[in-house]
Formats: structure tokens, C-alpha cells, sequence
């Protein structure tokens, strides 16, 4: 004799209770996903507010730059075999050498600021203290790019302290004003 195995179908009360259960919790959770969801992007649309320049920012992105263009400078020296000393010692000869390495140090300075913003958004510096570059709907525009670009020769023809100098006396980004991209806080989450 086999013993008889009974199989469960679905008008037995066990199963329809538990698959009105598990119904319920999958309703819940996707009403508390979708909630979720609409409660982020409208926290994130409501905290991006302009701001002015961080003074720290601008240091760590600088010492950041600094060590870039002495990397690079390094490198070309070695390869070139040029003594740098000897010919920094004599600038009525060699001033063409000051002209190259203050170009090495500008075209380091443009890289390094519009790739950052660029593709990331913001540069380490404003990373670190919460700012980007443009709110996230300009940074789809075909017109971003070239307005960093703007935004960074602006800085460096003002001499890299005169634009952030105003910034900071007038509490407000006057780089972003005058380029069409600002910088922004960034939501917190």
C-alpha cells in the first residue's frame, strides 16, 4: 500500500490565504518604491540653489593643479634634457622658456577644470565641499561645454584671484553670472 499524497490546488483556504498575503506585502512595497522615488527627484529638484565659491575648494583644486603642472614639468624636462635653473637664471635669453612654462601651466589649469566639470560635473575641490557646475539640465545642453570653457578663461584672464576675490565680496558667483554656468549646491540625500 502507497500512502496517498494529496497536492494542494488553489480553492483549498491555506493557499488562497497566503496568496492574498504575499499579494498585499508586493502592493505595499511597490506603493512605498514609488513613493520613495517621487519623494528623491522632488527633494532633488528643490535643493539645487546657487552658490558662491568655497575658498577651500579653490585651494585643494589648486595644489591639485600645482602638482599636475609639476608632474608635467618634470617629465618634459627629462625628456628634453633642458636645465630649467640655468635657463630661469637668465631671462634676458630665455623668454621664450617663461612663456612656455606659464602656457604648460595655463593649459594644464583649462584641462583640468573643464574635463572635470565636464564629465563629472564638478571639479575634486567642489566634490569635496558639495557644489557642482551647472544645474543636472544645463549639463545636457550642447551649449555646457562651451560655456565652461568660457567660465575657465574668465578665471584665468582675471589672473585666477580677481574674479574668485569679487565672488567672495560680493557673496555670489560672479564667474557663473557673467558664463551662464553657476556653481551649485548639491542635494544632500
Amino acid at each position: 500500500n502507497r500512502p496517498q499524497i494529496q497536492i494542494p490546488t488553489i480553492e483549498d483556504d491555506s493557499i488562497s490565504k497566503a496568496q492574498t498575503a504575499v499579494n498585499d506585502i508586493l502592493k505595499s512595497l511597490n506603493q512605498k518604491r514609488h513613493m520613495d522615488f517621487v519623494e528623491s527627484t522632488v527633494k532633488q529638484k528643490m535643493e539645487y540653489k546657487k552658490s558662491r565659491p568655497q575658498f577651500f575648494a579653490s585651494v585643494l583644486d589648486g595644489m591639485l593643479i600645482v602638482s599636475a603642472f609639476l608632474l608635467s614639468l618634470i617629465i618634459m624636462l627629462s625628456i628634453t634634457k633642458v636645465d630649467l635653473f640655468m635657463n630661469l637664471s637668465h631671462p634676458e635669453s630665455s623668454k621664450m622658456i617663461f612663456v612656455a612654462t606659464a602656457g604648460l601651466f595655463l593649459a594644464i589649469h583649462f584641462v583640468y577644470m573643464v574635463v572635470n566639470r565636464a564629465f563629472v560635473g564638478y571639479t575634486p575641490g567642489e566634490w569635496a565641499f558639495d557644489q557642482v557646475c551647472g544645474k543636472p539640465e544645463q549639463m545636457d545642453d550642447l551649449t555646457y561645454i562651451p560655456k565652461l570653457m568660457f567660465r575657465t578663461l574668465l578665471v584665468a584672464a582675471t589672473g585666477f584671484v580677481t574674479m574668485n576675490l569679487l565672488s567672495f565680496l560680493f557673496n555670489k558667483d560672479m564667474a557663473g553670472d557673467l558664463s551662464g554656468v553657476s556653481l551649485m549646491q548639491k542635494p544632500h540625500a
